[in-house]
């Protein structure tokens, strides 16, 4: 999976199956605030 940082850097990081969005970006120690809890409406 690849993350898109604010000043436009792209991060590419293992996304294993089963994770969502958020469990991704947290294990890749990205800080998204995840008030959803991962349902993607935040």
């Amino acid at each position: 999976m690849t993350f898109v940082r604010p000043d436009g850097t792209r991060l590419d990081v293992d996304a294993p199956d089963g994770l969502s969005v958020l469990e991704i970006a947290h294990r890749s120690l990205i800080d998204l605030e995840g008030a959803c809890e991962g349902s993607m409406a935040c």
